[in-house]
């Protein structure tokens, strides 16, 4: 008989920001995240907005869409 073992990862820690800031404040996306985790951010609006910070802190000037892909390296 064979035997596996099989390890499970818990999905990384996301608590997204859906807030409205005015022209000129700052806000940070993300307030919870995995130590060690790997978070990609891009915006369709911005091409050149790319972060690998868990909790980026942006400043946009206009409405922005954010999107993040996390891996969770276990």
């Amino acid at each position: 008989s064979d035997t596996a073992i099989i390890r499970t990862i818990p999905l990384p820690a996301l608590a997204l920001r859906r807030d409205t800031i005015c022209q000129g404040e700052t806000i940070e996306l993300n307030q919870e995240f995995t130590p060690g985790a790997i978070y990609n951010w891009t915006s369709p609006n911005d091409p050149n907005f790319r972060s690998n910070s868990p909790i980026p802190v942006v400043s946009p000037t206009q409405t922005t869409t954010y999107r993040v892909s996390a891996t969770n390296r276990g």
